[in-house]
């Protein structure tokens, strides 16, 4: 090929990857607008009001919010689960400085998964040569899927109480294991050090991510034995997850669970983890796995890759990671009885379909290496554009996220519930302390509302209501407003 000819190829590359960036991008744009509609309710209110008090009495300090924090995290410590990371995040809701404000919980937490999807893409690509805007177009691709196809937004993204306390952690996970790669292949202080002090803070933000990041830093402290170091991880995410399940708190919540026996755990959760399997292969989840054989072919194609890294069978793999999937789902049906909340299966459905694709590349590649498979006739260039068109389908079309928080932005739901919302807390101001008043139910909004105050007067939410704003509130069942 002529230097014209590889010229029109640079140039068609770098306008497929800027085409690539713009659809990718634009799709993000109504996650982003629907959570200036979002709202606080009921758990945040619990654990943000000692927060909140500090500030509507005028203590707007940041060392008096901070010792407010580590009040709130030593009394539910104390008194309910001992996730010691998760309730200090917990308190500091932006909601506590003004209900509008909520919003910036949602756009951190998009952010955070952007950065922390684009480094563990780079950390991963990077073995096999790739860098540069290679690696950021397909990190922003992954990120845009995770967050597009994530089963509940409202508990992953919107609800700050379930979304930090389950999606941050998990970015929290991809970062760690990024550290753990990087430290393996540069013997670097740096990235064990930051491993160590990310690992304490997974273990305290919730079980499950707390117990992925365990299972994952053992299968590489084990498989990487030379590195010894990759064991400190390992041994301070332990120690971090024995300190909440000795916590009194947890012993409390406990009670109030119906524990289950650990052969029935195990049953359950392998016929839990199939039936999950089932439901989330659905036609996006296909699509991205043929992005990634593309993706494969393309390292084929223009990347050296290095034939030392493909020593394990991919079956040994996919039996590795199907098994952690059903530890998973193993720890909240021994805790109790079930799977848990959306919130809680959304972190092993991203889990899922990060492992899905790792395992596709990988197993490509495998078979390239050992000479099973040969494309070195295939003509790539038009694939690029064949990924953008199918990633603008995933993204866009592909009942996604964005197409239900569009939809309720045109359709006037999330304006509606949002006023609603503001009107509710107008009322309040009107009428003096204490006094019992009857609002409308907030409307339905698939994006947005997690929860509600009760029609019955003596309901926790009434009453984590009435502690936070000193106000009684008794809900009038009417979806009409």
């Amino acid at each position: 090929m002529g230097t014209n000819g590889l010229k029109r190829n640079s140039k068609m590359k770098n306008k497929s990857i800027y085409l690539g960036y713009f659809i990718l991008l634009l799709s993000l744009v109504p996650l982003f607008i629907i959570a200036l509609y979002s709202r606080p309710c009921v758990d945040d209110f619990s654990y943000s009001i000692y927060n909140y008090k500090l500030i509507t009495n005028g203590e707007c300090n940041i060392f008096k919010l901070l010792l407010s924090s580590i009040k709130t995290d030593i009394s539910f410590y104390k008194n309910w689960q001992g996730l010691y990371s998760s309730a200090f995040l917990l308190s500091l809701q932006p909601g506590i400085f003004w209900e509008k404000l909520y919003f910036i919980g949602s756009w951190i937490l998009l952010l955070l998964g952007l950065f922390s999807a684009s480094y563990f893409v780079h950390t991963f690509l990077k073995l096999f040569g790739i860098v540069g805007s290679e690696t950021r177009i397909i990190g922003l691709f992954l990120f845009v899927f995770l967050i597009q196809q994530l089963p509940s937004a409202v508990q992953g993204i919107y609800w700050f109480n379930g979304a930090w306390n389950y999606t941050f952690f998990f970015w929290l996970c991809l970062i760690n294991f990024s550290l753990i790669v990087r430290y393996i292949h540069t013997g670097s202080a740096v990235y064990i050090v930051s491993s160590c002090f990310i690992s304490f803070v997974i273990s305290g933000g919730n079980h499950v991510t707390g117990f992925l990041n365990i299972l994952v830093l053992l299968v590489l402290a084990f498989s990487f034995r030379y590195k010894k170091f990759i064991f400190a991880s390992l041994l301070v995410s332990i120690i971090g997850y024995i300190l909440v399940f000795i916590a009194p708190g947890t012993l409390i919540r406990q009670m109030t669970l119906e524990k289950q026996g650990v052969i029935t755990t195990l049953l359950h959760s392998l016929v839990g983890c199939v039936m999950h399997l089932n439901d989330w292969m659905t036609l996006q989840w296909i699509m991205f796995i043929v992005l990634m054989v593309f993706l494969s072919f393309y390292i084929i194609k223009f990347h050296k890759i290095n034939v030392e890294m493909f020593k394990i069978k991919p079956v040994i793999l996919f039996i590795i990671c199907f098994i952690i999937m059903c530890g998973l789902f193993c720890v909240p049906y021994m805790a109790g009885g079930s799977f848990g909340d959306l919130r809680l299966q959304n972190v092993i459905w991203l889990y899922f379909v990060i492992v899905s694709g790792m395992l596709t590349i990988y197993s490509i590649l495998y078979l390239y290496v050992n000479g099973v498979l040969n494309i070195n006739s295939l003509n790539l260039n038009i694939y690029r554009y064949v990924l953008i068109v199918v990633a603008f389908l995933i993204c866009i079309f592909c009942y996604s996220n964005s197409y239900f928080a569009l939809y309720e932005l045109i359709d006037g739901t999330a304006d509606k519930y949002a006023k609603n919302f503001d009107a509710r807390l107008q009322l309040m101001n009107e009428i003096s302390d204490n006094h019992t008043i009857e609002v409308n139910q907030l409307p339905n909004s698939k994006i947005l509302k997690f929860d509600d105050i009760s029609f019955i007067r003596d309901d926790w939410r009434n009453a984590t209501w009435n502690d936070y704003y000193s106000t009684s509130m008794v809900v009038q069942i009417n979806f009409d407003n």
